[in-house]
């Protein structure tokens, strides 16, 4: 070849090279889409370019866009994902030898999705054919994602059910002492499900108490799309403060955010002793005739035996604001004046879950209610007690608009007659007693009035949630989870309880796959969420997951009922 030809042909190359380069950025401006999500911290815009998040907007119907999904990119391309289905070694080599006790120490063998599956489902079904339906733990909270078809916690709850039967949970670790206690109390759970909104709260309340709550960074977050709308009430509520026509009063263990935010008085309460602080206060309302007595009187029952305890009739104790000081830090002359402003001014008490996040913590929400009716507020428009400010329902509004039905866990009858799924009991289990359960199945138990047997669990199905991230006493917890023969968790990031397992299934996020959600607690807005981008690593969502385990057993159409994702055949 010529030196001249050899050139014109270098030159045509370069040439047709950056063709393609040009045809491939132009290909990625072809790519670029826009489309709508949701998740836990609200609805968004996502821009991606080239199937990569470029950027997100905010929803024009979110009264205070969530910051936290700027990092949307981060969060989906994190290093903490779990990318691939993995075994830890000793559990793959043998599954009946599975020494538990290295359970969080040693290393995890990258398997096929086929492989993850069989061994998933072998080592379901082989327990609870040999021990039942107590054998096989569901540990599926609600926290963890969201929608109405692919929401792991149905999925899971769905596939456990297809297998037989398994030990289900009995109430939560957010709210669980309140949902037991206030039904006895208030006769009825619905106060805390519909509570006063902030319109008739700053319409009519002279003093607002936020007790235990932080709710300027908690509501960022919701079980199900939240739209925000309490901040604008929010601002409203600061705005009052600084112009003295409201008074503002933040109870907490440290001078939190929304503390600073309303500008409000700080007291400093030891943790846990909420209780003791409320009722040296009540002492001091019934001691200096500031209680309502009609109140008490026309609408309670029981305060004969109170005011016994409360001024120490039978056990010499008067609890009273100095008893009260010495157990909750704050000064006998802070709770007097605390008490006076509750007592002379139409109030409210706005209390967080955290009071009730404690050993006897149903004491202190019933403490509080006993110190509302004291102070004769409770049913005046916009005062008394609210104690569930964490699900924005202060804010959101209510239409007219059929609600939009979960993916059923239970599994259709026509399935057990036919003979497909085995007709057998499940159990429940209270959530907070799952470490009991571990270290002593077999004991006895109460719960609202309730016994239950401790069940003896061998296999712990995980998802949506993380055992160590919600109980308390890690070290007791990592004791117990090493009782049982085998952990399986679907869960898209390495989280502590995903680390200690013994096969970890990859779980896709919301933008990841495709589902239907609707605004938290209203019917406002019904969110279609699409796959905006391919599932990290190998990830599948876990309604695909649950299928493909159920189908191992034979089962797929008693878990699917021959639907697809869409939930449509």
């Amino acid at each position: 070849m010529k030196r001249r030809d050899f050139l014109k042909l270098g030159a045509l190359s370069a040439a047709s090279l950056q063709a393609k380069e040009l045809d491939g950025a132009a290909q990625a401006l072809f790519d670029k889409q826009s489309g709508l999500s949701a998740n836990k911290f609200g609805p968004f815009y996502v821009r991606t370019i080239a199937g990569r998040v470029v950027e997100t907007e905010p929803f024009e119907g979110d009264a205070c866009p969530n910051e936290l999904n700027n990092a949307l990119l981060d969060h989906i391309q994190n290093e903490s994902r779990v990318k691939y289905p993995f075994v830890r070694k000793s559990f793959l080599a043998d599954p009946n030898n599975p020494k538990p006790e290295l359970r969080g120490k040693e290393e995890f063998v990258r398997v096929s999705w086929d492989e993850a599956i069989k061994l998933s489902a072998k080592i379901l079904k082989e327990n609870f054919d040999k021990y039942g339906a107590e054998a096989i733990y569901g540990q599926v909270y609600q926290w963890g994602s969201l929608g109405k078809v692919g929401h792991s916690q149905k999925t899971a709850k769905r596939l456990l059910n297809v297998l037989g039967g398994y030990v289900n949970e009995l109430g939560g670790y957010s709210y669980g002492a309140a949902t037991v206690i206030l039904p006895h109390v208030t006769g009825s759970i619905d106060p805390t499900l519909a509570p006063t909104k902030w319109e008739a709260i700053l319409k009519n309340a002279k003093t607002i108490v936020f007790w235990g709550t932080n709710p300027v960074v908690s509501n960022k977050i919701a079980i199900g799309v939240p739209l925000h709308n309490s901040y604008k009430y929010y601002d409203e509520i600061r705005k009052k403060g600084e112009s003295g026509e409201m008074k503002i009063y933040s109870v907490d263990v440290y001078h939190n955010e929304s503390a600073r935010y309303f500008g409000a008085k700080y007291l400093e309460v030891v943790p846990c002793t909420d209780t003791a602080m409320m009722i040296g206060m009540c002492n001091y309302l019934f001691e200096k005739g500031l209680y309502s007595k009609e109140f008490i009187e026309k609408y309670t029952v029981g305060f004969d035996k109170f005011k016994e305890y409360m001024l120490g009739t039978k056990d010499g104790v008067n609890k009273n604001l100095a008893w009260a000081s010495k157990i909750c830090g704050v000064s006998e002359l802070e709770l007097a004046k605390f008490s006076e402003d509750l007592a002379k001014n139409d109030s409210v008490i706005v209390s967080g879950y955290a009071i009730q996040r404690q050993d006897h913590g149903e004491m202190a929400y019933w403490a509080l209610v006993t110190l509302n009716a004291m102070l004769g507020h409770i049913g005046k428009e916009g005062c008394g007690f609210v104690t569930n400010d964490g699900m924005h329902k202060n804010a959101d509004e209510s239409f007219i608009a059929p609600k939009l039905a979960a993916f059923e866990t239970k599994v259709p009858q026509k399935f057990i007659d036919s003979g497909l799924v085995p007709k057998t009991k499940g159990y429940e289990l209270p959530n907070s007693r799952l470490i009991d359960a571990l270290l002593s199945p077999g004991k006895e138990i109460t719960r609202n009035g309730k016994s239950y047997k401790l069940p003896k669990i061998r296999v712990m199905f995980n998802a949506n949630g993380s055992t160590f991230t919600r109980h308390p006493e890690t070290n007791r917890a990592i004791k117990a989870m090493q009782k049982v023969s085998a952990i399986i968790t679907c869960e898209p990031f390495w989280t502590s309880t995903a680390k200690f397992s013994d096969i970890v299934l990859p779980a896709a996020l919301e933008c990841e796959r495709t589902d239907i959600e609707m605004a938290n607690s209203t019917s406002e807005y019904l969110f279609a969420i699409k796959p905006l981008v391919k599932p990290f690593g190998e990830s599948k969502s876990d309604f695909e997951i649950a299928r493909l385990i159920a189908k191992e057993w034979g089962r797929e159409e008693a878990f699917s009922e021959g639907k697809s994702e869409l939930w449509r055949r």
